[in-house]
């Protein structure tokens, strides 16, 4: 037996448009290919919303969300909800919407795909995604 999971998507093209739907909005993205300077100025007003949080995790994109929930959020949720502390947790990222959660676990490992930023803001960094990377670095911590 399969099942589908039906997609419900909802444009918005305004403002109003945005407040009108927020209640049944999980997250969203906005993509532009080729406008990324059009991209920073919209990232810039949205940020200034009290209801949502802006992140990115490339150049031609915006992902929002509701304020109070992030990848940070969620992995407190969970290390909650399981009852794990926070010195046995691994978080990897590579993408700037991925620094939320770094602070809320013991090892924020960077992918080598990363910015530059998300290496820095990372205790340790690995190889890329398409390299193994999270396998190398769980070796690695396996052996310490």
């Amino acid at each position: 037996m399969s099942f589908r999971r039906r997609k419900r998507f909802i444009k918005i093209s305004s403002l109003n448009d945005l407040h009108n739907f927020s209640n049944r909005i999980i997250n969203g993205i906005i993509i532009s290919e080729d406008n990324f300077e059009v991209l920073a100025e919209i990232k810039h007003e949205l940020r200034a919303s009290k209801n949502l949080s802006v992140s990115s995790s490339a150049q031609n994109n915006l992902e929002l969300t509701p304020k109070s929930v992030t990848k940070g959020t969620a992995i407190s949720a969970l290390q909650d909800y399981y009852a794990v502390n926070k010195k046995d947790t691994v978080a990897f990222g590579d993408g700037m919407n991925d620094l939320e959660m770094f602070g809320q676990v013991h090892y924020s490992v960077a992918m080598g795909n990363a910015s530059e930023l998300v290496k820095k803001e990372a205790t340790y960094e690995t190889l890329s995604n398409l390299e193994s990377g999270i396998s190398h670095f769980l070796n690695f911590l396996s052996s310490q």
